[in-house]
C-alpha cells in the first residue's frame, strides 16, 4: 500500500502478534495460538451504540485494513452475535464477515472462493444488481447503515479493486474498507 499502513480507528486496541492464515500459522484458539485461553470477544450489538459508536465494529475495520482477515471476521462475528435481536443490521454484519472471509481466502490463494464470497458480501451490503438488502436500483450500498456509509462510489471502488486484484502476500493489506465515522469523513 502506498504511503504505509492506514491510520487506525481504535489505536488503543492492540493487534495480535500475527495474522492467522490456516495452514500457515497456529490456530488462534489452540495451544500456542495468539488467542489461546481468551475466548471470543464479547461485543455489544449495533443497536446499543449504533455503528459509529461500536468499538468492536471499528476494531474489525482496523484488523481488515491491516491484513488481519481471520481476526476481523472473529470481531465482526462477535458484533453480529450481539446484534441478533436487531435484524436491521443483520445483512450489514454478514456482508462484512463475508468480505473478511473473502480477503482471507484470497490471501490463501483460493481466488475462486474469494470472488464468490466477495459477490455475496457485496450483495448483502446493497452493492449488487438491484441493490441487495436495503440497496437502491444502482447498487448504492444501502445495506450499509447511512451513518457509516459515506460515498457509494468509494464502496464500488473498494469492491472493484478487490475483484480485479490478485492474491495478497502476507502483510499486504490491500484496499481500505470505506466505512466512515461522522457522516462521510474517514475516521
Amino acid at each position: 500500500m502506498m504511503g504505509g499502513m492506514p491510520p487506525r480507528h481504535e489505536p488503543d486496541m492492540p493487534f495480535p502478534p500475527y495474522a492467522h492464515v490456516p495452514g500457515e500459522t497456529p490456530h488462534p484458539n489452540k495451544e500456542g495460538g495468539h488467542s489461546f485461553g481468551k475466548g471470543d470477544p464479547a461485543c455489544p450489538g449495533l443497536g446499543e451504540s449504533g455503528p459509529a459508536g461500536n468499538r468492536c465494529l471499528w476494531f474489525g475495520a482496523d484488523l481488515l485494513d491491516h491484513g488481519y482477515f481471520w481476526e476481523a471476521h472473529v470481531w465482526w462475528e462477535a458484533v453480529w452475535r450481539g446484534s441478533r435481536r436487531d435484524p436491521a443490521h443483520d445483512a450489514f454484519l454478514k456482508g462484512l464477515i463475508k468480505v473478511a472471509a473473502a480477503r482471507l481466502k484470497d490471501r490463501m490463494g483460493r481466488r475462486d472462493v474469494a470472488l464468490d464470497l466477495l459477490g455475496s458480501g457485496r450483495a448483502l451490503l446493497g452493492g449488487g444488481p438491484g441493490g441487495g438488502p436495503g440497496g437502491g436500483p444502482d447498487g448504492d450500498f444501502g445495506g450499509v447503515p447511512a451513518e457509516v456509509r459515506g460515498d457509494p462510489r468509494a464502496w464500488r471502488g473498494f469492491f472493484g479493486a478487490l475483484e480485479a486484484g490478485g492474491a495478497l502476500e502476507a502483510g499486504e493489506p490491500g484496499p481500505r474498507l470505506p466505512l466512515v465515522r461522522g457522516g462521510g469523513v474517514r475516521g
